[in-house]
């Protein structure tokens, strides 16, 4: 098939302004798509305060409401799963909000067109493309993420609905290799079969031109750093399942045999002010909060070493293959990452990072002592990395893979 196609893309998280990370991926690969000759239209749950159409670069959104008054609408803005601990009120929206994303999902298929549904997360987006696509016959890409594949497992009937996903999908796409094994668990024989037909491991994906021609030497210096600075970044969202209480308690040890050893923590969450509070205790700790992607560039680019420390939390959620070690490998750092969810599809020990057991606050320690002494080794991480990020996970690379699945699928060839 040539030409552009028409897709709806279906999620519960997508960034309501340029400093926002939720669901950033999200928008970063309908944008590769429409660059691809596209016609991408965003369909995603309203947040308090924001348009109900709008537009982010050249993407159309459309959010809808799924409670009233919209001002309590407390499901938005980043994971779903997380807000229900506790929260009574986003327990009882939830099937509001399905029944809001399967009405504006339908009547927005018929009104554009569409051609190809593509929905993100298993729950509920992925159900809702399901019954979308069996009830008006368009074909439907279901991209499994690890909170969608989490929250599957934890729902009763959680064999039928995923049944019933992979029979009203043409194709499936996980993150990593780890989400589709866990995915492909959970399914009767029979069903499991099918699903492999249709599977296909496809990660987000990364901008190598973010960081092309920048000095990072230019960008330590115009941060203030000396030479003999060790910068250790972390990026994401302050919660749980990051694990970065880890790296406070690691890098708090370090810090006491590294004077010059600086962290900086890049997002915002719920452990925001718990963590604030434990770092005044005399390290060297800086809170960025959410940053504009040109000022996350800088970041990355003045970094020594890039952390990612992640976990299984309580409820047993873990990352499909976090965005931020894509990030770090194509700026060329050196990563220590735990050996959770998808992380192992991209960091190799000892070859693009180093990949170590999660709950380690002492390896950490140990990782960042290494790469701070072994500069040649540091170095040959950094370079290692920064090429399978350029050969794998740049998005010229994964929007034409996920392109050519839609064409196919649009084409009546299943996956």
């Amino acid at each position: 098939m040539n030409g552009k196609m028409k897709i709806l893309t279906l999620t519960s998280s997508f960034p309501k302004d340029a400093e926002d990370i939720s669901g950033r991926f999200v928008r970063d690969l309908a944008q590769e798509l429409h660059k691809r000759g596209n016609d991408v239209l965003i369909l995603a749950p309203h947040s308090p305060g924001l348009s109900l159409v709008e537009t982010s670069g050249d993407l159309r959104v459309h959010r809808f409401r799924y409670w009233f008054p919209s001002k309590h609408e407390v499901l938005t803005n980043g994971a779903i799963l997380p807000k229900l601990s506790g929260n009574l009120l986003a327990t009882v929206q939830i099937p509001f909000l399905v029944a809001a994303s399967f009405i504006s999902s339908l009547r927005l298929t018929k009104s554009m067109d569409t051609q190809v549904i593509h929905t993100h997360w298993l729950l509920p987006q992925g159900l809702v493309g399901a019954l979308v696509s069996k009830m008006s016959g368009k074909p439907h890409l279901a991209t499994i993420h690890a909170g969608g594949l989490v929250a599957l497992k934890r729902m009763p009937f959680k064999k039928s609905i995923a049944k019933f996903i992979v029979k009203n999908s043409d194709a499936i796409s996980a993150v990593s290799q780890y989400i589709k094994n866990n995915f492909l668990d959970i399914l009767d024989p029979e069903t499991r079969s099918e699903a492999l037909a249709k599977m296909n491991v496809v990660p987000m994906g990364v901008d190598p031109k973010r960081f092309e021609n920048e000095d990072g030497s230019r960008k330590r210096a115009s941060l203030g750093l000396k030479s003999d600075d060790y910068v250790v970044l972390f990026v994401g969202r302050l919660s749980e399942k990051k694990g970065i209480e880890d790296l406070l308690v690691a890098f708090q040890s370090f810090s006491r045999e590294e004077e010059r050893a600086r962290l900086w923590i890049v997002g915002s969450g719920p452990l925001y002010e718990s963590l604030k509070q434990r770092a005044s205790e005399g390290i060297d700790v800086r809170f960025f909060g959410r940053v504009p992607d040109k000022q996350l560039n800088e970041l990355f680019l003045a970094a020594d070493v890039v952390v990612v420390p992640s976990v299984t939390t309580s409820y047993g959620d873990v990352e499909g293959l976090p965005v931020v070690v894509m990030e770090a490998m194509t700026a060329g750092k050196p990563i220590i990452a735990t050996d959770v969810g998808g992380i192992s599809d991209a960091i190799e020990d000892e070859r693009t990072g180093l990949l170590i057991p999660e709950r380690s606050p002492e390896i950490i320690e140990n990782g960042l002592r290494r790469f701070r002494e072994d500069r040649e080794f540091r170095e040959s991480v950094a370079r290692n990395a920064a090429e399978k990020a350029r050969t794998q996970y740049s998005w010229s690379v994964i929007s034409e893979k996920f392109d050519r699945i839609m064409k196919e699928i649009v084409q009546g060839q299943r996956i």
